[in-house]
């Protein structure tokens, strides 16, 4: 018959496992809401309309030299007063959220995109989630749904 402490030592340890698993997988997926508020409220200052939870959050380390891609992209950025160029190898939050008053939204998923480093927006876009679409500056407000304004 086995030990009545051993087994109960037995059944803490797996507890005690268990709970710490959860809680490690809570924060690494949990949404930091500092973050999360500056984004929502960088996007929303905007005039644009988001859902308030984060469709995707990932963290990317910006390359120390720019392709064509990267080189593009930090174009766009400049015309929203960003340039990453001083974050070349820093490791950035990508926040994406659904955007609600796109001209587009009725269509397809349009998503606003900020990215965040040390409680600072760095860049920030908008953009089709499928492949093929369209990407334009956070800052082109033209193509908010008049009906929405």
């Amino acid at each position: 018959m086995p030990n009545p402490i051993k087994k109960r030592r037995i059944i803490l340890t797996a507890l005690l496992a268990a709970a710490l698993a959860i809680l490690v997988i809570f924060g690494m997926f949990s949404v930091d809401s500092a973050t999360n508020n500056l984004a929502i409220s960088y996007i929303e200052n905007l005039g644009w309309e988001i859902e308030q939870r984060p469709a995707e959050i990932s963290h990317i380390t910006l390359p120390e030299d720019f392709d064509i891609i990267y080189q593009t992209y930090n174009a766009l950025q400049k015309e929203s007063n960003f340039d990453l160029t001083a974050y070349k190898g820093q490791r950035v939050a990508r926040y994406s959220y659904r955007v609600l008053n796109h001209a587009q939204s009725g269509q397809e998923e349009i998503r606003a995109n900020v990215f965040v480093l040390h409680q600072q927006v760095v860049a920030a876009d908008i953009s089709t989630a499928s492949a093929g679409g369209f990407m334009h500056a956070i800052t082109d407000v033209s193509k908010l749904n008049a009906s929405a304004q």
